[in-house]
């Protein structure tokens, strides 16, 4: 027999007779227990900022809710469900799910560990141009790959400079004196994009070229 539901159920059966037998019925009463569902969470690590998806499934033809808690967050949803989560802040969260049952399958519960981790915030580090004479400005730009807002710290020549970024790009002109450079720049990371440094290519900065002319007298 196939698709009992759970619970207790009775046979009957009947025997006709014939030439040499009687008539005979018996009945039987049996039970079958609830099964025990498995619960399949897959959980999607993500960035800050991005949905997170977690898929859930509980086998056999189990029907009825279960219950989602992220961080002890509780969401009530169909058995078999995408949940998008949001706004979760970087690190390991934790994922409960529970199942209540229904006529066929028994409670359960399993759980997971749903990652959200921050961007990349790399430094694209430029001098230009390469070669200014004293007194000349040479200008440092920096450019973050994903960062568009916030600050940078630009060092150059042992001083720091907190420049701020603009869609992205952040600018600053320095005035040198005689000599070679470089221009190191830091992201320090926030609660979206993890910490980042970068360095320029060498500039020079030389002295300006003094003219001489030679006048001579005659005699």
């Amino acid at each position: 027999l196939n698709n009992l539901s759970a619970g207790l159920h009775e046979v009957n059966a009947y025997y006709p007779g014939d030439e040499n037998y009687t008539n005979k019925s018996s009945s039987d009463k049996f039970i079958i227990d609830q099964a025990t569902p498995t619960i399949i969470i897959n959980a999607t690590p993500a960035k800050v900022g991005d949905n997170a998806t977690i898929n859930i499934t509980v086998s056999g033809n189990a029907t009825g809710n279960v219950t989602i808690y992220v961080d002890g967050q509780r969401t009530i949803v169909n058995h078999t469900v995408s949940l998008n989560v949001t706004d979760l802040a970087s690190g390991n969260h934790n994922v409960v799910v529970f199942y209540k049952g229904d006529q066929n399958y028994t409670s359960n519960i399993n759980s997971t560990s749903l990652r959200i981790f921050k961007d990349s915030s790399d430094l694209i580090v430029v001098a230009d141009p390469e070669s200014v004479v004293v007194g000349k400005n040479t200008t440092i730009t920096v450019t973050s790959v994903n960062v568009t807002s916030g600050n940078v710290i630009i060092e150059v020549n042992g001083i720091n400079y907190t420049v701020a970024l603009n869609n992205g790009v952040a600018k600053l002109n320095v005035t040198l004196p005689a000599g070679d450079y470089t221009a190191k720049a830091y992201f320090l990371g926030d609660d979206k994009y993890n910490a980042s440094t970068n360095t320029s290519n060498v500039f020079h900065v030389i002295n300006k070229t003094v003219a001489w002319v030679n006048i001579t007298a005659d005699k």
